[in-house]
């Protein structure tokens, strides 16, 4: 099957996008190693994207009830709801990149697993890479995170989120913890990824300038913003439907 066909016929769209992914990641990176002259997937004119899943914000009443679990990983859900990073972004953040003076983290690089070896790359868009300003909230986590790794022996290295190791890893004990916290507080199974759509939905509702809130997140396209992260709670849309009684008396 030539390649033309790959893309539009047989194996689902999931396949297909990390396919394209995958082969890009190591094409990307042999031609940065020099291993090869050029890199044939940027004559691809379509590269497969995969299937966009709703996202599942996090409700206020919901973030206090996680956060009500004061232990070693309460900071985590701080950080990654106020800074509204992707896992990738996180999980090749180093302290280097975060300015407690300023409150802000400098997102220049992600982390990705190719075939089973860990790679740091540079974010996909020029969007992604970005200054994330925080408030003192994320500050004091941040302040506290670091404290903890001095104590845990896991500060030599750099890494803001280490494993016990004090290696790089993909995250995946931070999405173990997250299913165990909600199974915990009988909460609705999410994501680590609903912690960023939490931290913009929550922006958006205290009345953050959605170009803002756009830059913060790093979209290359603002629709998405508007399209996953802008949309109000049912309790809003009843509220403002009220508005129209000033005028209809």
């Amino acid at each position: 099957m030539n390649k033309k066909n790959y893309w539009t016929h047989g194996s689902g769209a999931t396949t297909k996008a990390l396919v394209s992914s995958t082969l890009g990641s190591i094409l990307s990176t042999a031609f940065k190693q020099g291993l090869i002259e050029t890199n044939p997937m940027l004559r691809v004119a379509h590269h497969p994207s995969m299937p966009k899943s709703q996202s599942s914000p996090f409700s206020a009443t919901e973030v206090d009830q996680l956060l009500s679990i004061d232990d070693e990983y309460k900071q985590f859900w701080i950080i990654m709801i106020g800074t509204m990073m992707r896992i990738s972004e996180a999980m090749a953040l180093r302290w280097s990149d975060v300015n407690m003076v300023q409150n802000y983290v400098s997102i220049t690089k992600q982390y990705h697993i190719v075939f089973g070896k860990p790679m740091i790359e540079s974010p996909k868009s020029e969007s992604s890479i970005r200054d994330i300003y925080f408030g003192e909230s994320v500050r004091n986590a941040f302040q506290v995170w670091k404290g903890q790794q001095l104590i845990n022996g896991n500060a030599d290295n750099d890494l803001v989120f280490p494993n016990s190791l004090g290696n790089m890893h993909n995250g995946q004990m931070f999405r173990k913890v997250l299913k165990e916290r909600l199974e915990h507080l009988d909460i609705n199974p999410r994501r680590i990824h609903d912690l960023r759509s939490t931290g913009a939905t929550l922006a958006s509702a205290q009345g953050i300038d959605i170009k803002s809130l756009h830059v913060q997140l790093g979209h290359s396209n603002i629709k998405t913003t508007l399209d996953y992260y802008n949309k109000p709670d049912k309790s809003t849309i009843a509220k403002e439907s009220t508005k129209l009684d000033a005028v209809l008396g």
